[in-house]
């Protein structure tokens, strides 16, 4: 291939910067839950590989460069923003990227209910999906459903 200049798709370029330039050390914290955590969301973002990439990077989900650049700083937000062993991160606008103003820390219900393919439902001026007035009512999702 001499004299060819081959471009680099800008996924791979980002997961350099990400895991190659030394700037995301973990140190000693990788298979830590918040290292794992961190690794996942870049990895779903940018990896075409990842078994769930086509649920995220394909669809124009992306880090933010603090997070991309350094775990450190994934951490800190984190650590900040109520990040407990168990909770997951949870984009708020699910369409969004992963940002410190659209992430939080969730358990898995909440982050189970904020899915683009939610059905929501809106009943005595409240809009809840199934799963929501089901524990809300007392009754199965699918009687909700079919009401």
């Amino acid at each position: 291939m001499s004299g060819q200049i081959r471009p680099i798709p800008v996924f791979k370029l980002e997961m350099r910067i990400a895991h190659i330039c030394g700037h995301c050390s973990y140190q000693g914290e990788s298979n830590s839950s918040l290292g794992m955590t961190h690794r996942e969301i870049i990895e779903r973002s940018y990896w075409r590989d990842d078994q769930a990439f086509s649920f995220y990077g394909a669809k124009g989900v992306r880090v933010c460069r603090e997070w991309l650049e350094s775990f450190q700083n994934f951490k800190k937000w984190a650590l900040a923003n109520g990040y407990e062993k168990g909770k997951t991160i949870d984009r708020i606008d699910s369409t969004g990227d992963y940002t410190p103003d659209n992430c939080r820390w969730t358990d898995r219900f909440v982050q189970n209910q904020n899915r683009s393919n939610s059905i929501l439902i809106e009943f005595e001026g409240e809009t809840k999906t199934a799963a929501e007035w089901s524990r809300a009512k007392g009754i199965s999702s699918q009687t909700v459903l079919y009401r």
